[in-house]
């Protein structure tokens, strides 16, 4: 890499640290959006640091370094970044909306006693709820604040973020140990399976489909189903509504998924209704003798 285009992309690199630097408000509306504002000046600040000493490196001469420089501007590209595409968003659009969600979120954090800082909420997602744990924030679309049937789904986030986060208190140890021993299930379930097939050219396919699979659940599918379980746990049946909502809406959602729906009517004694089962039916049969 020519040598004076590196020196002008890591001053290019400072000179974007600075500026976004100065777009972080000095008065977020919420405690949350405090911390966030502190993490990304701190992240930026680091960076701009990293940033020189590179620079110094090749004003110094020293071309044995130009791989270490190289992936350091690289690292402080990547640190800029996300405190510009995941960090700022949140701060700048404070909205009443943001605010109230981040009020809610503060409470839910608060009840489950979670071994990590309250998360922020940002009202700027373009599709659904997700978290970002570089940021420790959740995004949320912009009118969700007036529609809480999704509400429920801010516990899985947090699930998410209780995976990720690097704190090593009990809690957080027992909660990846389960994670950790699910992984194991599943690979053992694979494993055995991938084991027993031939060698003939369809179980080859069968094989490398059963690979891939594994490899899903490990990445990605284990953590989602830590997630849900953990917030079926925390919320009950609102979380299945709210995830039923969210299925419903989706491309890949026929009119044959709801036919497995089924809803129990719970009444109370006395209440005389004609549900089959139902303590009042009783009731009102003594009340006729």
């Amino acid at each position: 890499m020519n040598v004076q285009y590196l020196r002008r992309m890591i001053r290019d690199q400072i000179e974007r640290a600075q500026s976004l630097e100065g777009e972080i408000p000095r008065s977020p509306r919420h405690a949350a959006l405090e911390r966030l504002a502190a993490s990304c000046k701190r992240t930026l600040e680091e960076q701009i640091c990293l940033l020189r000493e590179a620079l110094a490196i090749l004003d110094a001469g020293d071309m044995s370094r130009i791989a270490e420089v190289v992936t350091a501007v690289k690292h402080s590209a990547r640190e800029i970044g996300t405190v510009e595409g995941y960090g700022m968003p949140p701060l700048h659009c404070q909205s009443e909306q943001a605010v109230f969600l981040n009020g809610v979120l503060s409470t839910i954090h608060s009840e489950v006693g979670l071994p990590f800082p309250c998360p922020a909420v940002s009202c700027t997602s373009n599709d659904y709820y997700f978290s970002y744990y570089l940021t420790n924030t959740v995004y949320v679309p912009l009118s969700e604040a007036a529609f809480l049937l999704h509400m429920p789904d801010f516990y899985h986030e947090l699930g998410h973020l209780l995976l990720s986060h690097p704190s090593r208190e009990e809690k957080s140890r027992l909660s990846l140990a389960g994670a950790a021993n699910a992984v194991g299930v599943v690979d053992d379930w694979y494993l055995q399976r991938v084991g027993t097939e031939g060698c003939t050219q369809a179980s080859v396919r069968t094989r490398d489909g059963m690979k891939w699979m594994r490899s899903q659940w490990k990445l990605k599918w284990v953590q989602e189903a830590f997630c849900d379980l953990f917030a079926l746990f925390a919320t009950g049946p609102a979380y299945a509504y709210s995830n039923l909502h969210l299925v419903s809406k989706r491309k890949t959602c026929t009119a044959s998924a709801f036919s497995a729906i089924r809803i129990t009517r719970r009444t109370r004694p006395g209440c005389a209704c004609s549900t089959q089962g139902c303590a009042c039916s009783g009731t009102a049969a003594k009340r006729s003798t």
